[in-house]
């Protein structure tokens, strides 16, 4: 009996205070979004999403080919100290790396060949004083379809026009 003594009781209440509401000249009413707003930003976000996210790509695969160059501007200025001091170029192993064809990964770590981004090797022809370095993509950075392969010889000069 006492529960359902109290029950009413509650009712009484709510119906007061919502009288003293309605006295006051407020509605008693929950702020909130209906769920066609919601509807509404979720899909203008989408659209912002899928403009931004292709030039985002973009603009991670060129930082990762700006890495893998400035690697091979390292090997081009060891191969010239090399050559001062031994007058002949080196292999990749010869100038410290772990071997003669490397992985560059996209913090710029050097990797065992195929785990990186880049796959880095060098060619050295020592009777002719020269020596071709080239990095080639791998993986994700395959969808850098222009520069795939970029090269750089003794005298500097570079392929992949556009890239570099």
């Amino acid at each position: 009996m006492k529960d359902r003594n109290s029950n009413h009781d509650t009712i009484r209440l709510c119906r007061d205070v919502d009288q003293v509401f309605k006295a006051a000249g407020r509605v008693s009413r929950i702020n909130a979004f209906s769920l066609v707003e919601v509807l509404i930003v979720l899909a203008i976000l989408g659209i912002l999403v899928g403009i931004a996210y292709p030039s985002y790509q973009t603009f991670v695969l060129r930082s990762h080919r700006a890495i893998a160059q400035s690697e091979m501007q390292k090997i081009h200025t060891r191969q010239e100290l090399y050559n001062v001091e031994h007058r002949q170029y080196a292999s990749l192993s010869e100038l410290g790396y772990m071997a003669d064809s490397v992985g560059l990964d996209g913090d710029g770590k050097v990797v065992a060949a195929g785990t990186g981004r880049y796959d880095l090797s060098m060619k050295a022809d020592p009777p002719a004083g020269q020596f071709v370095i080239k990095a080639s993509a791998t993986a994700a950075q395959l969808a850098d379809s222009n520069c795939t392969i970029l090269t750089l010889n003794t005298t500097g000069d570079r392929t992949a026009e556009g890239c570099w």
